[in-house]
């Protein structure tokens, strides 16, 4: 069992549907206030899948960014044991299972927001 935050379960089942999870995971993120572009690449045997979100507060939009201030990008299968909650986004970039560049700060932020309440970022944060 890790110790770092995990999100809240994004998938619907049956199916793992990509865009219905980006989209719950915008919602959570948009409680957080915070105004940033995120560029999701979602990395398949095929090529790539680009996502973006647009938080503007509490609001979201879904859109291509050129300069995103927050990229990641990430295989389509780690994104979904992420979106289920098996597996911490903290955890998966420490483990190089996820790519990141941007504001370091802001992802913090989102990542509290969209994960369990009451759960520390990772396990040495007081």
């Amino acid at each position: 069992m890790s110790d770092y935050v995990k999100f809240r379960n994004l998938v619907e089942p049956p199916e793992k549907e990509l865009e219905s999870t980006v989209a719950k995971l915008g919602a959570e993120l948009a409680k957080s206030g915070e105004s940033c572009e995120i560029q999701f690449r979602f990395l398949t045997e095929e090529g790539e899948i680009r996502h973006s979100l647009v938080l503007r507060g509490a609001e979201i939009e879904d859109g291509e960014k050129e300069a995103a201030r927050i990229e990641i990008a990430l295989k389509l299968a780690t994104w979904f044991e992420i979106a289920e909650g098996k597996l911490s986004p903290v955890e998966a970039w420490y483990r190089g299972r996820m790519g990141f560049r941007g504001d370091l700060d802001v992802a913090r932020r989102l990542v509290r927001a969209a994960g369990e309440s009451g759960e520390k970022l990772c396990p040495f944060e007081l």
